[in-house]
């Protein structure tokens, strides 16, 4: 847990001429960067992270106003397991996971799917909560010296043909625009970059059908979604053509 302090009694605390200075750093930044990136999630931290480590200019928006702490997933499945060993934060999340699980499912039929006899690097599952994944892939964009940017919600974007204009709106309901070469979304599936891109596509409730089970306390519930048409796409913006 991150420790608060109260920078109006701390020793250390800025004075008015350093904080001046941090708010027109801040401005500046929001008004010119290289790359934007649209929501906290794993996705969006782990880009932000190796763009960072690359040298590149970006600033990460989420509108919530803070990290969640609820897990919406569980486990890192083996190929997302292997694609953080190959960039470093595999064992961060190994130390804060619950345990390893040597098999899995296909659309919850009873039949065991094991992943020993894959040719994969790591043949398991990591169970680990989405939130504490977030909590160390965010420690790593830290560490490259960037940061999120929560209560920042993208209000609209102008694409052209040297980059996006964008309109954020900050916690004090203020609006501003941030100017990038590129705009990525990575803020899920009721993504806003899609939405006012016109590429948003609304759940259709008919597409699911759940049925929950309750025992001993535990409440199971299986989504089977039925056939979707269409390709799956990463959605950004930059350049137009």
């Amino acid at each position: 847990m991150t420790e608060k302090v109260d920078l109006r009694r701390s020793a250390d605390a800025p004075n008015a001429p350093q904080r001046a200075n941090y708010r027109r750093q801040r401005d500046e930044i929001m008004k010119k960067t290289d790359v934007v990136v649209v929501g906290s999630g794993p996705t969006g931290l782990l880009l932000a992270a190796e763009l960072a480590l690359a040298g590149v200019d970006l600033g990460v928006l989420d509108k919530l106003p803070e990290r969640r702490v609820q897990a919406k997933a569980v486990n890192l499945q083996p190929r997302t397991a292997e694609v953080l060993d190959l960039r470093g934060p595999l064992d961060d999340a190994h130390q804060r996971a619950i345990a390893t699980v040597a098999e899995g499912h296909f659309a919850r039929l009873p039949v065991p799917l094991r992943y020993d006899g894959w040719s994969a690097r790591r043949p398991y599952r990591v169970g680990i909560p989405q939130a504490r994944v977030e909590e160390l892939l965010e420690e790593r964009l830290l560490s490259h010296g960037m940061r999120v940017r929560y209560g920042h919600e993208l209000m609209g974007l102008v694409q052209d043909g040297t980059g996006v204009t964008a309109t954020v709106r900050g916690p004090n309901g203020d609006e501003r625009t941030l100017r990038a070469a590129y705009l990525t979304a990575c803020d899920g599936g009721w993504s806003t970059v899609r939405k006012l891109q016109g590429r948003y596509h609304p759940c259709d409730p008919s597409r699911f059908v759940a049925s929950a089970a309750v025992a001993k306390g535990v409440v199971a519930v299986d989504l089977v979604p039925s056939p979707i048409s269409g390709p799956v796409t990463l959605t950004g913006v930059g350049p137009s053509d």
